[in-house]
């Protein structure tokens, strides 16, 4: 008998009153996540991957943000229906994140070892000498030489990939059930941004956690993740176990983004780019949101908003040409 899902995420539309009006970010996303696995989601900026993040933890600004519908359901429990105090609890604890910059995800006049014992304190009801043993510890785990020395440096005394690792001690003190990666390497150097992805993808194997991964890299996803969510203008339009989705992508938006990719094998003068732009929320394209950007678009694709279709148990594509061959 299968197990149930740590985390289950059901038809979740997340939206934002403006001066424009009402326009919906995230438009029924769903997905499971299951202990120990890591789920890339991917898509260009504007996607409504952060949103989704954030909103899993209910960090999104209300107003003027409203999660209009959908369950958020960790360990069977509807985080949607938690008070904020319960809440509190959750995040840290249950579920923890790493945001995109930590320079400003970091409080500038404290020093970085005060931040992740205060997390111990607030969250794991720790003394302040045993918080203290626990941060030095787990800047060690991070790969921290030095530990107790480097835990009396402030924030703007720190390189990017340090601060970045103290965000992911931070995320970790309360050994969390999933970590959210939103896009953790963005301001980093190639460098320094492969030492950060060894080090989350030791410590997900270490620590058994059940890891969501935003990025923009498909090179990551591909060595890094098990399944891979791809999203466009708020909603799925593929998902599947990562090797199926490189290999044979259903969706003509997932087969632009692999085709993104450089490759120093293929003799071409021009690296491939998908034409046009995400659309604004409040400008969204009728029918397929995808079609003023699809070079396969038909005439239902102007009218007619695509399903899911469920081409095997584990893998799926929200296109009306999904089945057939258009490749």
């Amino acid at each position: 008998m299968k197990n149930d899902p740590l985390l289950s995420v059901c038809d979740l539309c997340v939206s934002f009153e403006t001066e424009h009006g009402r326009m919906v970010a995230v438009d029924g996303v769903s997905f499971d996540l299951n202990q120990g696995d890591v789920l890339g989601i991917v898509g260009e900026s504007g996607c409504g991957k952060t949103v989704t993040a954030l909103s899993l933890l209910r960090l999104v600004p209300s107003p003027p943000s409203n999660i209009e519908r959908g369950k958020i359901l960790l360990n069977g429990s509807d985080l949607l229906q938690f008070s904020e105090n319960e809440m509190s609890a959750v995040r840290g604890n249950d579920i923890s994140i790493i945001f995109q910059e930590p320079m400003t995800s970091l409080n500038p006049v404290y020093q970085v070892g005060s931040q992740i014992r205060e997390s111990l304190v607030l969250h794991q009801n720790l003394k302040r000498k045993e918080a203290w043993e626990k941060t030095i510890d787990l800047l060690d785990m991070v790969g921290i030489s030095d530990a107790a020395e480097f835990a009396q440096n402030y924030p703007h005394q720190l390189s990017g990939g340090m601060r970045q690792r103290v965000m992911i001690a931070i995320a970790l003190a309360c050994n969390p059930k999933i970590l959210i990666a939103d896009e953790p390497t963005t301001a980093l150097d190639v460098t320094i941004q492969a030492q950060i992805f060894e080090l989350l993808r030791g410590l997900q194997e270490k620590l058994k956690m059940a890891v969501i991964l935003i990025t923009h890299d498909l090179g990551v996803v591909a060595e890094f993740v098990d399944n891979v969510m791809v999203m466009y203008a708020g909603r799925t339009i593929e998902y599947g176990p990562v090797d199926v989705i490189f290999s044979s992508p259903r969706h003509p938006y997932t087969q632009g983004l692999l085709s993104s990719i450089p490759n120093i094998n293929r003799d071409v003068e021009e690296l491939f780019v998908i034409p046009g732009v995400v659309p604004n929320a409040n400008e969204m394209p009728s029918g397929c949101s995808f079609h003023p950007r699809c070079k396969y678009v038909r005439d239902a694709c102007l009218h007619q908003i695509p399903s899911l279709i469920e081409l095997s148990p584990e893998h799926g594509a929200a296109c009306i040409l999904a089945e057939g061959e258009f490749l």
